[in-house]
């Protein structure tokens, strides 16, 4: 992770809310489970907004903005399973049981909630629409970090499509050519 590029994000979006006295928090989420997959969750995918704002990838993950203090970053310790099978980053912010005392701190100020819901967070639905679509202006222009990100997705796609073509024969499913694409 570049502190640099996470640092100049926070700014350009802590800029475009112009904000006093609000709150925001933006939650990471969580994995999603599979109707009657027992135990098997969806691919995890943290939501855009926390990644932009975090690079990081920490399920339960909240960053938080008081415009008087600035971004603080909250997560959950890393859990059993975690350990076990090697996933998740370790947290580096703060302990996620200490938003609640943050929050309170906070009390009487409008919040907006963005990215996944927060539990517990009362939300400003009017202020998280705009602070919303605010932070998606300012996320249009991309760094170099992301122009060169796009440009490795477009090679691997083009590479693909490469493939894709070559191998195809009379008598294939569009989901065997999903298959051998997506590997």
């Amino acid at each position: 992770m570049s502190d640099t590029r996470v640092s100049d994000r926070q700014r350009r979006a802590a800029k475009a809310w112009g904000l006093s006295s609000e709150i925001v928090v933006v939650g990471a989420g969580t994995p999603i489970s599979i109707p009657g997959g027992w135990n098997m969750c969806f691919p995890y995918r943290e939501h855009p907004h926390y990644r932009w704002l975090t690079e990081r990838k920490r399920e339960g993950g909240v960053v938080a903005f008081d415009p008087g203090e600035g971004w603080t970053l909250f997560e959950p310790p890393i859990t059993e399973l975690e350990l076990v099978w090697g996933g998740g980053d370790p947290p580096i912010g703060r302990p996620i049981e200490e938003l609640k005392d943050w929050l309170a701190k906070r009390s009487g100020r409008p919040i907006a909630n963005l990215g996944v819901k927060v539990e517990g967070v009362e939300s400003n639905n009017d202020l998280a629409q705009r602070l919303e679509l605010e932070l998606d202006h300012a996320r249009r222009k991309k760094d170099s970090f992301e122009i060169d990100l796009i440009k490795r997705a477009a090679a691997a796609t083009a590479r693909a499509y490469e493939h894709i073509a070559g191998m195809m024969h009379p008598g294939m499913t569009e989901r065997q050519v999903q298959v051998e694409f997506d590997y």
